[in-house]
């Protein structure tokens, strides 16, 4: 299946000329435009598989607007080709976060191994989108939240189900583990900062400290970085507060069939 390619350069020999070498090389321009205004919508209507843009377009939206706007709606891959390399050029290009910059005159290889990379690094950011929501999908379905420690900057992340199970501490900055486990006992504290810090992965059941009993299953390991510092400790941690409860009402009942001296028939 051939690549797609829509062209957007105002100088009308330059982009036919372009559009020769593309279909030499194998690629299919789906059009040819001067404007950027235009390229946003054709890319919307066309949804090719890359765009060459020229920065310095007629109308009145730049190549720079036009790749912004495209990569913002429709996540296609922009290649800028363009004759101006000067830095107040290539800050604005660099602020679009294109796949990559051509200065003209370029050659046919040049071309041809800029738009395959590009393309390689697009279907690779795709892979990693997707196997993202995936992971965010199956923690929302598992009720989970995931959290993340840096030990030598303290730096704590966490998603906002983490703080929707444990509650958002109040007086604390919100840096460092320190957030997470202030919100255990003290003894349950101790044992899991100790066996991250060793290099033992927390595999635990936790009751909370706060408004009537709340229990967390916590699981996390600790990554190490340059022999065996610790460098970094990920976890994730789910509320199972209703599970504790009716285990608890089931050994309640347990405990009375087994005691009775009366007979029981269900």
């Amino acid at each position: 299946m051939q690549t797609e390619v829509l062209v957007v350069e105002d100088e009308r020999v330059v982009a036919l000329d372009l559009r020769d070498s593309l279909e030499d090389m194998g690629y299919q321009v789906v059009d040819i435009l001067a404007r950027g205004e235009d390229a946003a919508a054709a890319a919307e209507r066309l949804r090719p598989d890359l765009v060459l843009m020229d920065i310095h377009l007629a109308g009145q939206m730049t190549g720079t607007e036009a790749a912004s706007q495209i990569r913002e709606r429709l996540d296609i891959p922009v290649i800028f080709l363009t004759a101006y390399s000067d830095s107040a050029t290539l800050e604005r290009a660099s602020g679009s976060l294109p796949h990559g910059y051509l200065v003209k005159p370029f050659d046919k290889r040049e071309l041809d191994a800029t738009l395959r990379m590009a393309l390689t690094r697009h279907r690779a950011e795709v892979d990693v989108q997707r196997s993202e929501r995936r992971l965010r999908l199956a923690l929302e379905a598992a009720r989970m939240g995931v959290w993340e420690w840096e030990t030598a900057t303290g730096e704590f992340e966490s998603s906002e189900e983490v703080f929707d199970i444990i509650g958002r501490p109040r007086d604390h900055p919100g840096n460092g583990l320190q957030v997470l486990l202030e919100r255990f006992k003290p003894k349950d504290r101790e044992r899991v900062s100790a066996n991250l810090m060793h290099g033992e992965a927390v595999s635990l059941t936790l009751e909370l400290f706060g408004n009537g009993p709340r229990w967390v299953e916590l699981s996390a390991k600790a990554f190490p970085r340059g022999g065996d510092r610790i460098g970094r400790v990920v976890g994730v941690m789910r509320d199972v507060t209703e599970s504790q409860q009716t285990q608890a009402k089931l050994r309640q009942a347990s405990a009375v069939f087994e005691t009775t001296s009366e007979g029981i028939a269900i």
